[in-house]
C-alpha cells in the first residue's frame, strides 16, 4: 500500500509541473485509483472471521489491484499527456510481451506510463501441473462490451479458488461463475493489433453474474480452472 501511494504522489507532483490540457483529467484518474485502493484495504480490514486461507487471498488480490490500478493509470497517462495511440501502447518487458513502441507509449518504462514492471504473485496461481497452462497475458482477442472491437484484457490463468472468490469479492460478484466459451489458449498477446474480428462469443456473456462486468473472475469449464479478468483499455 506505502509503495501504491507513494507512486501516485510521484505521479501527482510529475503532472502538476507538465502544462498541459490533459492534466486535470489524469488527476481525476490518480484521486480514483488512490479512493479505490482505501476500498479495497477496508473490505480486507472489515473481513473478520474468515480462514486464514481466505485472509492471505484477500491480500494478495489487494496487491494485485493496486497494481492493476497503477497500470491502467500509465494506459491513460500514455494517451492523454504522451498522446499515444491505442495501438502505440506496449507492455514491452512483461514475460511473453516483446512489442516496442515509441519509449513514452511503453506503460513498465519509467519515462512513459512512469511505474515499474510488475510481478504477479505465484501464489495466486495453482501449480503448474495441476493447469492446462498458467500463462498471465495481455489479450486483445476478446471484444468485453460488444461494441465490435477487441480490447485490452489482463488475463491470469489457473487462479486458485481462494483468490478466485476473493476477486469477485471485492468486484461485487458472488461466488465464481461459470462460462462455457472462449478457450482460454484463444489470445492474441498485444503487439499493438487487435483482433479485427472478435468472437461474439465472448468471456462474460454466458452468465447473467458477468454481463457487463470488466473485472471478474470466472471458471472456465472446457479448460477446468479459474480465470482473472481485468480490463485495461476498452475499444
Amino acid at each position: 500500500m506505502r509503495r501504491f501511494f507513494k507512486e501516485c504522489y510521484s505521479y501527482i507532483s510529475m503532472i502538476c509541473s507538465h502544462r498541459q490540457s490533459g492534466n486535470v483529467l489524469f488527476l481525476i484518474l490518480i484521486a480514483v485509483a488512490l479512493f479505490a485502493a482505501l476500498a479495497y484495504s477496508v473490505t480486507r480490514s472489515s473481513s473478520g472471521g474468515k480462514s486464514v486461507s481466505s485472509e492471505q487471498a484477500k491480500t494478495e488480490v489487494s496487491a494485485l489491484m493496486q497494481s492493476l490500478s497503477l497500470v491502467e493509470i500509465a494506459i491513460q497517462k500514455a494517451r492523454v499527456i504522451n498522446s499515444c495511440g491505442e495501438t502505440e501502447i506496449s507492455f514491452n518487458g512483461f514475460p511473453l510481451h516483446n512489442y516496442d513502441s515509441r519509449d513514452d507509449c511503453e506503460i513498465f518504462n519509467l519515462a512513459a506510463g512512469g511505474i515499474n514492471l510488475f510481478n504477479v504473485n505465484n501464489k495466486l496461481q495453482k501449480p503448474a501441473a495441476q493447469c492446462l497452462n498458467t500463462d498471465i497475458v495481455f489479450n486483445a482477442f476478446f471484444d468485453i462490451d460488444k461494441t465490435g472491437k477487441a480490447d485490452i484484457i489482463l488475463q491470469i490463468n489457473c487462479v486458485t479458488d481462494s483468490v478466485c472468490l476473493a476477486f469477485n469479492e471485492m468486484n461485487g460478484i458472488s461466488g465464481i461463475p461459470s462460462e462455457h466459451n472462449a478457450a482460454a489458449s484463444l489470445y492474441t498477446l498485444f503487439s499493438g493489433v487487435y483482433n479485427p474480428s472478435p468472437p461474439a462469443d465472448s468471456v462474460n456473456d454466458d452468465t447473467v453474474d458477468l454481463q457487463g462486468k470488466d473485472r471478474f473472475c470466472r471458471y472456465h469449464i472446457s479448460s477446468g480452472f479459474n480465470q482473472i479478468n481485468y480490463v485495461l483499455l476498452r475499444r
